[in-house]
């Protein structure tokens, strides 16, 4: 069996896409690290003025985690601390981060999604909980997948 590293259209994406959002479900030191060896996709023209010299559109560049939203900081070319998610501390963030992170004075909580997006996420988009291996670690997943490939045959009759 061979594992990929998952890095298939990414250096497309990283460059070309106006917007970039970046997903994180287990924000940690593992996982944003200050160096890394191989990197497969690199948004190296963030600024406005490098981009539109290059033929690309302005955009931002958002990363989202299980702990809070980090913005990129075009200018200072790297992640401020937009917001941390209802029960996270800015000190958590900054502890579970690898990298130096620009934190303002005063940081709000994220919004919660209403009931209705929740519904619609766990009912129409995602009603078997698959998006909740990203989650777990790795000990835990072999009974959570047991769990959606029961709920799957259940749905099936």
């Amino acid at each position: 069996m061979v594992r990929l590293p998952g890095q298939a259209g990414i250096a497309d994406v990283a460059t070309l896409h106006r917007n970039l959002y970046l997903y994180v479900p287990r924000h940690n030191r593992d996982r944003l690290v200050a160096e890394v060896d191989f990197a497969g996709g690199v948004r190296a023209l963030v600024t406005d003025e490098e981009r539109r010299s290059a033929g690309l559109q302005p955009g931002e560049i958002t990363m989202v985690t299980n702990l809070c939203v980090l913005r990129f900081d075009k200018t200072e070319r790297r992640f401020r601390l937009e917001s941390t998610h209802p029960g996270v501390s800015p000190a958590d963030v900054v502890a579970a981060t690898g990298f130096a992170l620009d934190v303002p004075d005063s940081v709000p909580t994220s919004a919660v999604p209403g009931p209705e997006i929740l519904r619609l996420l766990r009912t129409v988009v995602d009603p078997l909980g698959v998006r909740d291996l990203e989650t777990v670690p790795a000990a835990a997943r072999g009974a959570l997948l047991q769990r959606i490939l029961d709920a799957e045959k259940d749905q099936e009759g």
